[in-house]
């Protein structure tokens, strides 16, 4: 797949995302978004940032932040009746458009199980019933 330059969303991205960005590595990140928790702001709004960058992080970072985001991925697991059968797989929606759209889809059963401790049998509380 290309790359494509997109913009990171400053009030939710891990500091591993951001450290990702120009001007940016982990300690400058993690700084961040220890910066970001303790401060109070609007949702959405970027202003803060000027405040926890320095003038040549927010210069080469700054064109890639956003105060929202238009990307999200999903997880998805199936699982079959009786705990038989099981399906993963990621997916990428982008709703940037006004409308909810699936741009990436990747096969995750080969990964193995997604669900932490929890077991098939303990699934039985989870099952609908028709």
């Amino acid at each position: 797949l290309p790359i494509e330059a997109g913009m990171i969303n400053a009030n939710t991205a891990p500091a591993e995302v951001l450290a990702c960005l120009p001007g940016m590595d982990i300690a400058i990140a993690e700084q961040f978004v220890a910066d970001r928790s303790s401060l109070e702001r609007t949702d959405g709004a970027l202003s803060w940032v000027v405040d926890v960058l320095d003038g040549e992080v927010l210069v080469e970072a700054g064109p890639y932040l956003t105060g929202s985001s238009a990307q999200y991925t999903a997880d998805l697991v199936g699982i079959g009746a009786r705990g038989r059968g099981y399906s993963r797989a990621q997916f990428v929606i982008d709703i940037s458009e006004g409308v909810s759209k699936i741009v990436f889809r990747k096969e995750m059963s080969h990964v193995g199980w997604a669900l932490g401790e929890l077991q098939t049998e303990d699934l039985a509380q989870y099952t609908i019933n028709p």
